[in-house]
């Protein structure tokens, strides 16, 4: 082969673009359940664990914070049962706790999980589900919080409050979610506990609004997906979700 095609092949390798391919991130279910037999109480709880990563270290970083917040939530629910009065409940209303999760995105170093919480207390006159938001970020290893999301955490809550409160305005407007101005501006308002649960999605933020906080009770939770485009001025350029903005 001659020099000079040499030359040539090598031009055109090195020319070439350079693809950068996602890792998928992988994971498992772990599940423990608890009971009291006195207290008349279960707990049932599903909640993902990283496997495979590339850095242990992060892993085992990731894994525990997942798993000692999920800890916390159930065990304040136990904890409540101290003081729930059940003497003059009939034996067959029992309390109950359960937890399930989806995955919204599991690759580029981030991993969205949002669970499902379902809680009754033995007696009350129906149960109460919410939903709970953990973006994890592997590369920093700790959650991704406004900090790391916005360039600057108040431009990027105003940005939320400002869409949500339209869309869900609007949303008022034609399907009627049995809500008021008032109510949506306080639901929607810039504050950081009205935006606990926001899933990052492969083309958005998903902001979940649980029930009560911008509707009627009938209505059920409300959701929010506010594309990467319309976030393109307030995104952290050197944060995680940088990737999503083109």
């Amino acid at each position: 082969m001659s020099s000079k095609l040499l030359s040539y092949i090598f031009v055109f390798i090195f020319s070439l673009p350079v693809l950068s391919f996602s890792q998928k991130i992988i994971y498992e279910t772990k599940s423990y359940k608890d009971s009291s037999i006195v207290k008349r109480y279960s707990v049932s709880v599903n909640y993902p664990q990283v496997v495979n990563f590339k850095d242990n270290g992060v892993q085992n970083k990731i894994n525990s914070f997942i798993k000692t917040e999920i800890n916390e939530i159930s065990d304040d629910f136990v904890k409540e049962l101290d003081d729930w009065d059940i003497s003059e409940i009939p034996a067959d209303f029992s309390s109950d706790f359960d937890c399930s999760f989806t995955v919204s995105y599991a690759q580029d170093n981030i991993f969205s999980v949002t669970f499902e919480i379902y809680t009754y207390y033995a007696g009350a006159a129906h149960p109460f589900s919410y939903s709970y938001c953990l973006n994890m970020d592997l590369t920093r290893a700790k959650e991704i919080d406004f900090k790391l999301m916005f360039k600057d955490e108040n431009t990027g809550l105003n940005k939320l409050s400002d869409y949500c409160f339209k869309e869900l305005k609007k949303r008022n407007d034609t399907e009627d979610i049995c809500t008021e101005d008032e109510w949506l501006k306080e639901g929607t308002k810039p504050d950081p506990e009205n935006y606990k649960s926001i899933s990052i999605e492969p083309d958005g933020l998903l902001v979940i609004f649980n029930a009560y906080q911008v509707a009627c009770y009938a209505a059920g939770p409300q959701t929010v997906l506010i594309p990467y485009s319309e976030l393109k001025g307030v995104i952290n350029p050197t944060g995680p979700l940088n990737s999503f903005i083109k």
